[in-house]
């Protein structure tokens, strides 16, 4: 069973920051505006270690991580900070927002132009993910969605960079540079996904093809495989040809095209084989970083 859910409606924290008009205003209304302060910290007989410390969620006393002293806080606000300068250069509005783990890391979604793509809009959205554990600076993602079916199409396409990372600077004129150089990366992605998918739609693929690599990418050995993988693969490769054969997917259906899609749809919306507290925090984190089984479906049918 599907749900037809935008992928990120169910993200822990999600947040409609939508009325917001500034980094400052989505950061207040999603209750991220808060800061992280840096902690000495202390082995069990109280002396210090030195050369790390622990970034502190100011609000909760959380600890987000334990980095080197080497490690340079940067505030969500002054992360994103050069996105304020994206509605002066491009149609870019706020969406949603929320936070992985507690606030290791937040994100903030907003919306570019919408795009047609095979006749199908195309919400253009791209996602802005600040880390405070030390795992990565400031990243900056292409997350489009299929609209009429909300699948969301960010395979790692040849020509185009779907991630970059964005530098922190407090000079206004590299803010303004950041901006445009995140507008030009967001819109060659588009660019080289609509050539891709003119490629990928004009590409035949039969049944057995998919079948075929699907077969590849989870193999079963049944000598050796519990009953419970195997039936799990089975299950997920029936599952993939129900959505092959949704309405939405019917005008593509035979090519590489549709098979991809479909391939999103279930990797979207399918059922967890097992449900836990963050699952959905989980899932939409893996869905805007690339989810693996999706890109590697994709470079299968595509080669």
């Amino acid at each position: 069973m599907l749900n037809r859910e935008l992928p990120y409606m169910n993200a822990y924290g999600t947040i409609d920051i939508s009325d917001a008009t500034t980094v400052e205003e989505a950061l207040e209304f999603a209750g991220m505006d808060w800061e992280v302060n840096p902690s000495k910290i202390f082995d069990e007989t109280g002396k210090e270690i030195p050369g790390f410390k622990a970034n502190i969620r100011e609000d909760t006393g959380d600890t987000l991580g334990i980095v080197s002293n080497q490690y340079q806080i940067v505030q969500n606000s002054e992360a994103l900070d050069f996105v304020n300068e994206l509605p002066k250069e491009g149609d870019f509005k706020f969406d949603r927002a929320g936070v992985f783990r507690g606030g290791k890391s937040i994100w903030v979604m907003g919306t570019l132009p919408k795009v047609n793509i095979l006749g199908d809009d195309i919400s253009n959205n791209v996602v802005f993910v600040n880390s405070h554990d030390g795992s990565s600076g400031v990243k900056v993602m292409m997350t489009p969605i299929r609209l009429i079916c909300s699948n969301m199409i960010n395979f790692a396409t040849r020509n185009a960079n779907r991630i970059w990372s964005a530098k922190h600077t407090s000079r206004i004129t590299t803010k303004l540079e950041e901006a445009r150089y995140t507008l030009q990366l967001a819109n060659n992605y588009i660019e080289a996904l609509n050539e891709e998918a003119d490629v990928l739609a004009s590409k035949k693929i039969t049944d057995s093809e998919i079948e075929a690599i699907i077969d590849k990418m989870f193999p079963i050995d049944y000598m050796h495989d519990t009953p419970r993988k195997i039936n799990n693969i089975i299950l997920f490769k029936n599952n993939f040809f129900s959505c092959y054969n949704e309405d939405d997917i019917k005008k593509f259906k035979g090519s590489a095209w549709g098979a991809i899609n479909a391939m999103a749809d279930l990797i979207d919306h399918g059922d967890p084989k097992r449900m836990t507290k963050h699952y959905y925090d989980n899932h939409w984190n893996k869905l805007i970083n690339g989810h693996s089984v999706v890109d590697a479906f994709y470079k299968a049918v595509r080669d």
